[in-house]
């Protein structure tokens, strides 16, 4: 099985199951209580897993960049790189690159999982870099842990962090804590920072039924809690200091999910970087420098 990048990895244990398709960028397919069938992640339809539909899974990893690097150009060092359009009629680059790939299989156990890959470099992302994910249950909590490093020889811009999608219910609520959040623009592109306050302010939990959201919450204290009061379900997302911005999207479009992504940096980062911003989180990695994240997610009962 180690090598083996073409099969569907179950992780099991007596509080949680998590199904992770190593060839689709290291994705989570499920992850669900198997006593219940409660589902806390969005479960990825059949035809979806088979079709390599990696933004439709319930959560991956966001390597070496998370969310847009704003129409495809990405400003470094005084270069500019224009990069390869990795989501059909979009006009920015989503994500990064690693969840496009399969990942070797490196470590196989009934409750961990480790994987990595080499990325070479190309149109998508024109710097070379390997990333380690491990994956595991521990009673119960689902650890995502990731290490990049740069194998290049020359130093490039780098973040990530992961993309879960968490279903919700008509009674479901939010709450997290941050600082200041990013505006977006017309582009959807973050245009200026204000305090997390009034309608942007997390801190008591709101329902996520009202929400309409697709924005970066700075200085993000690293615990978001989503409760499900009608399952006496309630789940807690951490996210490691250096995960220090939280992306959160509740679409309006009636899909029922909403994604808290815990990240490294905000978003379009890079260019604000390039731009003059000092605070943006992105870190600039030396040659053979590395970069380590980790989140978990917990499933509580009441």
């Amino acid at each position: 099985m180690v090598g083996d990048t073409g099969k569907l990895v179950k992780l099991r244990n007596r509080h949680l199951e998590a199904w992770v398709s190593p060839r689709h960028g290291a994705a989570v397919a499920r992850l669900f209580e198997p006593a219940t069938g409660f589902h806390i992640l969005r479960a990825t339809a059949e035809e979806d897993i088979a079709g390599g539909e990696t933004m439709k899974f319930g959560c991956f990893p966001m390597i070496p960049y998370s969310n847009r690097i704003g129409f495809r150009r990405l400003a470094f060092d005084g270069r500019s790189f224009e990069l390869d359009s990795n989501r059909t009629g979009a006009p920015h680059s989503f994500h990064g690159n690693a969840w496009m790939q399969a990942w070797r299989i490196d470590e196989l156990q009934e409750q961990h999982l480790g994987v990595s890959l080499v990325h070479a470099g190309d149109g998508h992302w024109p710097f070379p870099y390997t990333v380690r994910q491990e994956l595991s249950l521990k009673q119960n909590v689902f650890h995502l842990r990731l290490s990049l490093r740069n194998t290049g020889t020359a130093p490039f811009p780098a973040g990530g962090g992961w993309h879960p999608f968490f279903n919700i219910d008509p009674d479901s609520r939010v709450s997290f804590e941050a600082q200041r959040v990013w505006l977006n623009d017309e582009h959807m592109l973050p245009r200026e920072s204000a305090p997390a306050q009034g309608s942007w302010n997390f801190s008591n939990s709101r329902p996520t039924q009202a929400l309409a959201v697709d924005n970066c919450f700075q200085g993000w204290n690293g615990n978001a809690v989503l409760e499900h009061p009608a399952r006496r379900r309630r789940i807690t997302i951490g996210g490691c200091e250096r995960l220090a911005s939280l992306v959160v999207f509740r679409p309006s479009d009636g899909r029922e999910f909403i994604a808290l992504e815990p990240v490294s940096h905000v978003n379009n980062g890079m260019n604000l970087m390039a731009q003059g911003h000092t605070d943006t989180g992105v870190l600039v990695l030396q040659p053979q420098d590395s970069m380590e994240i980790a989140m978990e997610i917990c499933v509580h009962g009441s």
